[in-house]
């Protein structure tokens, strides 16, 4: 199964297991923790509900929001706003249904008012999850129709600290950070009140999974990246 980054919690492929384990007093409770979180299918859990397009043998999925799908065919959205899935065939998947796909207008129900984000934010994220699991598909669409190109950015964004390219700088109201490895590192920390007589610091930090940074500039993440 092709997905985008990692398996989407959603898919209706996909099955989640509810595991019961210690409570939090019991000695094993730790170990319990640790070896679920060390489980190489833990991230599925993790990922937002933000990919649109799964490849799944030789069928397509699209899951997409502020549209519904009759069949195949997009059409503009139910009374309730939601968003629609559609199966298609890889052989019907081409460069064309995807120009339909881009360029759909989606618009609200009682007033008639076009839903912008569906532009703004689904198709350039659509575009570059279709990079990544269908490239010919991808290629073809921009050769034919290169209007349809589409900048991704994730300015704004909120990331894991730990899936951030390595040798990015990270910028706080307290210094400035790079990342090394598993470390990040401040050559002139200045904490909230000085310490030992002097108002900065070196100070470097072990990269923990719980910690959030918001993207500032679009070269700080790549295909890695897990936003939240």
């Amino acid at each position: 199964m092709g997905i985008p980054q990692f398996l989407h919690p959603s898919c209706s492929l996909c099955e989640l297991h509810r595991v019961y384990g210690y409570t939090n007093r019991a000695k094993a409770y730790d170990r319990f923790v640790k070896d679920a979180r060390n489980d190489p299918t833990y991230n599925a859990l993790q990922v937002p509900n933000s990919v649109y397009i799964y490849t799944v043998g030789d069928k397509v999925l699209l899951d997409f929001p502020y549209v519904d799908f009759d069949g195949t065919r997009i059409k503009q959205p139910n009374l309730f706003g939601g968003g629609g899935r559609c199966i298609i065939s890889k052989e019907d998947f081409t460069a064309d249904y995807v120009h339909t796909l881009v360029n759909f207008h989606p618009r609200t129900v009682f007033d008639n008012v076009e839903i912008k984000k569906y532009q703004e934010e689904v198709v350039p994220k659509f575009l570059y999850q279709l990079k990544i699991l269908l490239v010919d598909v991808y290629n073809e669409l921009l050769t034919t129709y290169p209007e349809d190109n589409r900048v991704l950015s994730n300015k704004g964004q909120k990331a894991k600290v730990s899936s951030l390219k390595d040798g990015i700088k990270l910028y706080t109201n307290h210094g400035t950070f790079t990342k090394q490895g598993d470390k990040l590192i401040c050559d002139r920390y200045k904490p909230l009140f000085g310490l030992f007589g002097v108002n900065s610091l070196h100070t470097e930090i072990t990269i923990t999974e719980d910690m959030i940074y918001e993207i500032k500039d679009d070269s700080e993440w790549d295909d890695d990246t897990v936003f939240i």
